[in-house]
């Protein structure tokens, strides 16, 4: 399974219930993903306009059943959580980092125990010059 976060440089997730920005190829980038694994993207109703009109297969993150996830399943967070304390398989989480700091109320607490590093991309964003992409590992 891979659980995906965007994140501002002070691991920023939300301000006031919004997100705090997005960008076109952000977006792109996870679905071109998803459609590689042949998987399902999970995602909250508040988040799903992000990904409307796409060609990749979407599920309301409230019917995602934790104890069936596959390897090829996306998670997407940002206004909602899932727990994860019980999940016994493989996870690799997905942060998309802007460089910048936006306000934020609510914020991503690093780094996840168990985890390692394994993979590190720069790319350039449309609304946004650079975006890291950091995927870490809990075995």
């Amino acid at each position: 399974m891979k659980v995906i976060y965007i994140l501002d440089k002070d691991n920023g997730v939300l301000f006031n219930h919004r997100r705090q920005s997005r960008d076109a190829f952000l977006v792109e980038n996870i679905v071109n993903k998803v459609k590689q694994e042949n998987g399902t993207l999970y995602v909250s109703d508040y988040s799903k306009e992000l990904f409307e009109g796409t060609d990749v297969s979407i599920q309301s993150l409230a019917k995602f059943d934790l104890s069936g996830a596959k390897e090829n399943d996306f998670v997407f967070i940002e206004n909602e959580e899932i727990q994860l304390d019980d999940y016994k398989g493989k996870v690799d989480f997905y942060f998309y980092k802007w460089t910048r700091v936006y306000p934020s109320d609510k914020k991503l607490d690093l780094p996840f125990n168990q985890t390692t590093i394994v993979k590190k991309k720069k790319f350039d964003g449309r609304s946004h010059d650079k975006i890291y992409l950091e995927i870490w590992r809990r075995k």
